[in-house]
């Protein structure tokens, strides 16, 4: 996994292997220290599931942000709708 820079404030998308995405602003990322790891808790996430990967809000596939948007975190996330996917269904039809 990439690191992504920080250079001020800005929007991050979190994606899980759940299906599930985060929106959150980078100033509420606070480190949480133990004796040994320092980490942020991001995204509460189901034991078989993991983040699967983290962009830039401009870059990611999102078209609704307020349905993704954290005001605080950890949180679960909202489960992926179809148009907020980067990969497209295919269809028999065309419209």
């Amino acid at each position: 996994m990439s690191l992504l820079p920080l250079d001020g404030e800005r929007e991050i998308a979190v994606f899980s292997t759940e299906g599930r995405a985060l929106l959150f602003s980078s100033a509420l990322l606070t480190p949480k220290t133990s004796r040994t790891t320092i980490g942020v808790a991001l995204m509460n996430v189901k034991k078989k599931y993991v983040i699967e990967r983290a962009v830039f809000a401009e870059n990611s596939p999102i078209t609704n942000a307020a349905r993704y948007r954290a005001r605080s975190i950890p949180v679960a996330g909202a489960l992926l709708r179809d148009e907020d996917r980067e990969e497209k269904q295919m269809s028999l039809i065309e419209e």
